[in-house]
């Protein structure tokens, strides 16, 4: 009689073994996989936060960008009209209207106002600083300085008597006559440069004739520069 013998070989424990092998692979590859994908999603996040900011810090830009444009059209403006009013004395010589270190400045020479070495005005010199007033008067929300400027020839009247005596005495002779004319105390002041300030070298006659002027200068609003707020909150601290 013969008899079958079934040998079971340890076939199906190799295969469980390769099959529990491949799992923990395909287990680690998906961790693998999920961390690259969590890692990409925080890079992505990062990303679009840094998005953000740079599209606000955009927006800020654009909006301080507009206000610098609107502020330096509104200075272009002013510049014309004040350029206009005085039109008919520039052109008759007796004045300029600049731009000094980003002021608008009316400018003229203390030849015509006043004799050599003295504050007092001359006729013709009361009558211009008169006109100037009555125009300067109408710029509203406007303040001014008188700024007075001499070459560099030392006073020879008076040892304790020097340039320094002379521009302010002749600032303050322009101050007295527009304020005498109406124009407002409050919106106007007066400063002394002596010889500190020349717009020409004092190489000859005609150079040192430009040095010696009265400069009205308009006195610039600070509030309407960039930055200014946050230079508010510095010193409000």
């Amino acid at each position: 009689m013969k008899r079958l013998i079934l040998i079971i070989l340890p076939l199906a424990v190799s295969v469980g073994c390769v099959s529990k092998s491949k799992y923990q692979a395909l287990l680690d590859k998906n961790s693998l996989d999920t961390k690259l994908l969590d890692d990409k999603l925080i890079d992505s996040q990062k990303q679009l936060q840094l998005a953000m900011q740079d599209k606000s810090k955009l927006k800020q830009d654009l909006a301080d960008l507009a206000k610098y444009k609107q502020n330096a059209d509104k200075r272009i403006s002013e510049f014309k009209k004040l350029t206009e009013k005085f039109q008919s004395l520039i052109n008759a010589g007796k004045l300029k209207v600049k731009l000094l270190n980003g002021r608008m400045v009316v400018v003229m020479s203390t030849d015509i106002l006043f004799q050599s070495g003295s504050a007092v005005l001359n006729q013709e010199g009361a009558k211009e600083i008169e006109q100037v007033s009555l125009v300067l008067k109408d710029l509203e929300n406007k303040e001014f300085q008188i700024a007075g400027h001499t070459d560099n020839i030392p006073i020879k009247s008076g040892r304790n008597f020097t340039n320094w005596n002379l521009a302010a005495n002749r600032a303050y002779t322009v101050l007295k006559t527009m304020l005498d004319s109406g124009f407002p105390r409050e919106r106007i002041s007066i400063a002394s440069y002596a010889e500190t300030k020349p717009v020409s070298e004092n190489s000859s006659r005609e150079s040192r004739a430009m040095n010696r002027r009265i400069e009205i200068v308009v006195v610039p609003d600070l509030s309407q520069l960039p930055g200014h707020e946050d230079l508010e909150k510095m010193f409000s601290k």
